[in-house]
């Protein structure tokens, strides 16, 4: 009588408890659709239709496949505890037309800068510079400073590795302008340091 809600559920706590990233903001989507159901009556066919639903919504293949994902490793998870005994064949969709597009010239940079709140400007030169994701340079704390480096915890890697990276020129400068400002432990924040 185990419901595909419980499956997530253990699945969150699992990843909670190995170190990972909490997916409780990607489960809301699975929650929605499949809460109160039970875990054994659900088929891969069922899964295919909410899949393509998905889409006509204005999913991306991409993110399809992550929900996806997080259901099939819950499953997974729930034959590793013994808890079910088969699992719903999940197949993945085509990412093939997900590359990125629409990168940012110079002039329109400048003109995006002179838009954002003056404490979002470093952040935005540093992405731009980096290419780091928006979480990683979140959680950039202090701590991970070095005068000559700076550190990309692996937990907050797109590929889980850390990266470390030479301080120098134009990131040197926002570096430094950072510091003059700091307020708290993370190197961009808030105004009130959070």
């Amino acid at each position: 009588r185990i419901t595909v809600a419980a499956l997530l559920q253990a699945l969150r706590e699992d990843k909670l408890r190995r170190g990972r990233r909490d997916p409780a903001s990607e489960m809301q989507i699975l929650k929605k659709d499949w809460d109160t159901r039970l875990a054994m009556t659900l088929t891969g066919p069922e899964i295919a239709k909410w899949q393509d639903r998905l889409l006509n919504e204005g999913y991306r293949p991409a993110t399809v496949n992550r929900f996806s994902q997080l259901l099939g490793q819950a499953y997974r998870l729930g034959r590793e505890q013994q808890s079910l005994m088969m699992t719903p064949v999940i197949k993945r969709l085509s990412e093939t037309d997900n590359a990125r597009t629409g990168i940012f010239t110079s002039t329109e940079f400048d003109r995006l800068l002179a838009e954002l709140p003056v404490y979002l400007r470093d952040f935005a030169r540093w992405g731009r510079l980096t290419g780091w994701r928006a979480g990683s340079i979140r959680s950039l704390r202090w701590e991970e400073v070095d005068e000559d480096k700076v550190l990309c915890r692996a937990q907050y890697s797109k590929d889980r590795t850390a990266h470390s990276m030479p301080l120098v020129g134009p990131l040197r400068e926002i570096v430094d302008r950072r510091r003059a400002e700091r307020k708290g432990e993370y190197v961009f924040s808030y105004p009130d340091g959070k």
